[in-house]
């Protein structure tokens, strides 16, 4: 994109706003941001905490791993679910964040719940049981991995499918921001 996605506007809303809207709309609390312009996020989104990525430039796994540790450090408590999505998805709501949860909650022996979009596993669009992943995550950073999707074999996923194409689809490339322009 060549710039931080996280700020970049669609529909008068900065992606990042429209990714905690949609996290706080599931009953996400506290919503972190991991990385990125702290201060420039602290304008646009009040109340989220941003927590500094610990392994800024080494890929998404890394990112994952610092957000299971941030909220793990937040809570104790075992069964707390955690959402992690990507800021760059224009349409992404509670309802399909909410999905993932259900999944989740509903199978107690699985370490997360991911979007299947296309055929293709989305990890950045996913519910994950801190303690049943974040040591395999890390493990796997440890050992050099960086891609969330080469984990996933390692765990006991739950897939869910049917979700809005529309809500999961993201932006990568300037271009991508033109399906978004006009009237919905």
């Amino acid at each position: 994109m060549g710039r931080d996605k996280a700020l970049v506007v669609v529909d008068d809303n900065p992606l990042v706003a429209t990714a905690v809207f949609a996290l706080r709309q599931t009953g996400a609390d506290p919503v972190l941001a991991i990385g990125g312009d702290h201060e420039a996020l602290a304008r646009l989104v009040p109340g989220a905490v941003f927590v500094p990525d610990l392994h800024a430039g080494e890929g998404p796994l890394g990112g994952l791993v610092t957000a299971l540790d941030a909220a793990m450090g937040i809570t104790a408590d075992p069964s707390t679910l955690v959402v992690v999505i990507a800021c760059d998805m224009p349409r992404i709501d509670g309802p399909t964040l909410s999905a993932l949860v259900s999944a989740l909650d509903a199978d107690p022996a699985a370490g997360v719940a991911v979007a299947v979009v296309n055929g293709r596993r989305q990890p950045l669009t996913a519910a994950w049981r801190p303690p049943t992943s974040h040591t395999v995550l890390a493990r796997a950073f440890a050992a050099g991995e960086r891609a969330p999707r080469r984990v996933l074999p390692s765990l006991r996923v739950v897939e869910v499918s049917g979700l809005d194409s529309d809500a999961i689809a993201d932006v990568d490339r300037p271009e991508d921001l033109d399906r978004y322009a006009g009237p919905q």
